[in-house]
């Protein structure tokens, strides 16, 4: 058994370290740039707000996650977590203007019943 709260404190703080050391390793190969540091960090952070909501949106979903893999039996989460594609699919066509062809529609159909 498993605290639900902590797995998902767990999960985005080991995606900030991952983050962190991106940024780092990236920060320290050298580029093109010529703005400064301070420049370059407040910009990054400016442009870091507008993730906050796709990222509480995830942390939302990774609440929901762990909820439902206490409630619901493998198979049937799975198949849950599977179909969450088609809804992606459909919103990355409507929000994002995204366009897919028949045969990568046919594609997340078929990735949907597979599983």
């Amino acid at each position: 058994r498993f605290h639900m709260p902590s797995a998902v404190l767990y999960t985005e703080l080991l995606k900030l370290c991952v983050c962190i050391v991106v940024l780092a390793v990236q920060k320290l190969r050298p580029s093109d740039r010529s703005a400064s540091d301070i420049g370059y960090l407040s910009q990054l952070s400016w442009s870091s707000w507008t993730y906050a909501v796709p990222a509480a949106m995830f942390v939302a979903q990774n609440n929901l996650v762990f909820l439902a893999m206490a409630r619901l039996d493998p198979p049937t989460f799975q198949l849950w977590a599977c179909f969450k594609l088609i809804p992606a699919g459909i919103f990355a066509r409507l929000l994002l203007g995204q366009r897919r062809t028949k045969v990568q529609w046919w594609a997340l159909v078929l990735l949907v019943l597979g599983m």
